[in-house]
């Protein structure tokens, strides 16, 4: 991995607030899905990425985007 990437991909930006950056495994890992969920969900243009390269990279802002527009509102079993 490149140096000067490294620490800007684990870490957000010093104030706190930047974009913190996960290869496709990462973010494959963290919402515990594999690896070609997330490609294909980026194929579909469903998942922001970042491409650098070759390689492709999901902010956490990306994902939390995601995670977001597929949420489900709970079910109210009882109510009429």
């Amino acid at each position: 991995m490149y140096k000067h990437l490294s620490s800007f991909m684990d870490d957000p930006e010093p104030n706190g607030s930047g974009p913190g950056l996960l290869s496709v495994y990462e973010a494959a890992e963290r919402l515990g899905v594999s690896s070609f969920f997330i490609r294909r969900e980026i194929a579909r243009g469903k998942l922001g990425c970042h491409r650098l390269g070759r390689r492709i990279y999901v902010s956490q802002k990306d994902m939390a985007e995601y995670l977001e527009r597929v949420r489900v509102a709970p079910c109210l079993h009882g109510e009429s």
